[in-house]
């Protein structure tokens, strides 16, 4: 009987070390790219040979791959969603104020968002003159979808499993914070109902 051995921590970091990162198969993708359009231009070349047409879009599609993984980028998110994770979160309350629920539990603005969570977000609206700058961010609609979109960008994942990132994802993560989005506890909640039911209208 074969043993295979397993590998080391250190020879993972060698292998890994060889692999290309994301940001140099994009430098290449974009090399290639700007070298075709100049070497057509040189030569007054009208039309590309077939095959390199078809490896440019092998390339574009395995750079589309290797960025998304197929799923919506957070940047995306759409305003139907922002409004609805609102409405599950104060009935879209513009004036909402703080809410204290407890040690970590400090919340704040129409979306309910925590210190930590505008943290992780990279603290939009930031004024280090200001000690409210987290407050008054938050209690701003727009400030605090800047920090949604942040947070999402940071930590978003397919909660559900249907291997697509969406608005059903980002609301589940909005409630659950980075951990434990796919818990079956969120869609027991008032929360979940009410952005269900408003989403189901979209």
């Amino acid at each position: 009987m074969v043993k295979v051995r397993q590998p080391t921590d250190e020879s993972l970091k060698i292998i890994l070390s060889y692999l290309p990162t994301k940001e140099q198969i994009t430098s290449l993708v974009e090399v290639y790219i700007r070298s075709e359009i100049s070497l057509a231009k040189r030569h007054k070349i009208d039309k590309m040979d077939p095959r390199e047409v078809g490896f440019l879009f092998c390339l574009v599609g395995c750079f589309a791959l290797i960025n998304g993984q197929g799923f919506a980028p957070a940047g995306q998110i759409s305003e139907a969603c922002f409004n609805c994770m609102c409405e599950a979160s104060t009935d879209c309350d513009l004036n909402a104020d703080c809410v204290n629920a407890g040690p970590g539990k400090y919340y704040c603005g129409p979306y309910q968002i925590s210190y930590e969570y505008w943290r992780d977000a990279g603290k939009p609206g930031e004024n280090p003159d200001d000690p409210l700058d987290f407050e008054k961010c938050l209690n701003s609609k727009p400030c605090s979808e800047a920090a949604i979109r942040g947070y999402m960008q940071e930590y978003a994942a397919d909660c559900d499993g249907d291997q697509d990132i969406d608005c059903y994802d980002w609301a589940r993560i909005h409630k659950s914070g980075s951990q434990g989005c796919n818990g079956t506890w969120i869609i027991n909640t008032d929360y979940w109902a009410k952005f269900k039911q408003c989403y189901s209208k979209i």
